[in-house]
């Protein structure tokens, strides 16, 4: 139990860092002294380009691996249509379609600005905690309020990122 737990909790911890690192990459992807674009990085392109690739390559195998084994745990369970219920499953699915799209037609239109979208899971994080003595109920209700003035800057950042890199891409020239 404590042992399952404790594993459980490592594999989330470890999922959410690399919701993280995805993140800063893509953007830094978008900086030109970073970009693994000939015309607008030429002295370094080449070794951002290896680099962004890989740090792409690994995190969607992760979260591949992460989706299929979750996937098999609810299938397991009888839990399949819990799982595809979910929107968490989706906004996963959605953030690592783009490379396998990419890996089948390789002149589709770039579609890796979703991947982003998967920094939405780590609201799963957001649980509030049960209530104790009179000075945990203060504390909590500090933290319930600066947790709900997080969530919409959140949000708020989270529309930025996607936004601006859908720009991004439209305004890309080749």
């Amino acid at each position: 139990g404590r042992a399952f737990l404790l594993t459980a909790k490592a594999i989330g911890m470890i999922i959410n860092i690399l919701i993280v690192v995805s993140t800063i990459a893509f953007c830094f992807e978008t900086m030109v002294e970073y970009s693994p674009d000939p015309h607008r990085n030429p002295a370094r392109f080449e070794f951002y380009k290896e680099l962004w690739s890989w740090v792409e390559i690994t995190c969607v195998v992760l979260f591949s691996i992460d989706m299929v084994i979750r996937f098999g745990g609810a299938a397991a369970a009888g839990k399949t249509e819990a799982f595809f219920g979910d929107g968490m499953n989706w906004i996963d699915f959605l953030a690592i379609f783009p490379f396998y799209v990419k890996l089948v037609w390789s002149d589709f239109f770039d579609l890796r600005f979703l991947r982003v979208i998967r920094l939405a899971r780590i609201l799963r994080s957001l649980k509030s905690a049960k209530y104790g003595s009179l000075g945990a109920v203060v504390v909590d209700i500090v933290k319930n309020s600066v947790g709900a003035l997080f969530i919409p800057v959140y949000f708020m950042i989270l529309a930025l990122i996607v936004f601006s890199s859908v720009m991004f891409y439209v305004e890309q020239t080749t």
